[in-house]
């Protein structure tokens, strides 16, 4: 008399794949349609010698082959926009990729301003240092005081900075 084979454990049943029978090792098994929740997915399969049945447990472990849609440019979502303006009569996709490239410019737009001040005080910074090389007055002023240093010529009726100096 022959002794059955003890029942392969999870672990070694993993570790060959799955491919057999648990039981018997067969690899005479079939299995019936894929369920899934969340990550992860199942299969009942059934050995086609021995007759045992058992569940398959599939999980997640990555993507492949990742494929995103084409972006819409900036010209297409102005046109869009447009095209919502004079028509009500829009494909609804079209007003959601609208919807959809609108936010995202919304979204940007924070980091967008906060790159033109960042990029305004460094011009600025870079200005203040070159004049102070050349030993010329600060362009870190407000405007009006800036307009204030320069005075209207009473001889010749023309605007100049007091720190040119006009010999005739």
């Amino acid at each position: 008399m022959t002794t059955p084979s003890p029942i392969m454990s999870p672990e070694a049943y993993v570790k060959a794949c799955g491919g057999c029978c648990p039981v018997c090792r067969s690899g005479q098994i079939a299995g019936d349609s894929f369920d899934a929740e969340a990550a992860q997915v199942w299969q009942r399969i059934r050995c086609l010698d021995c007759e045992a049945m058992w569940t398959d447990v599939y999980s997640l472990q990555r993507y492949e082959d990742l494929e995103r849609p084409a972006q819409v440019p900036e010209e297409e979502h102005a046109r869009l926009l447009r095209e919502v303006l004079r028509n009500r009569d829009l494909n609804p996709s079209d007003v959601l990729e609208l919807a959809a490239g609108v936010e995202a410019a919304l979204l940007a737009l924070p980091a967008i301003q906060e790159k033109i001040r960042a990029a305004w005080r460094e011009a600025q910074q870079r200005a203040a240092e070159e004049a102070e090389e050349r030993e010329e007055p600060s362009t870190d002023i407000e405007p009006q005081a800036f307009l204030d240093s320069w005075h209207h010529g009473e001889t010749d009726g023309h605007w100049s900075s007091p720190h040119l100096r006009r010999d005739n």
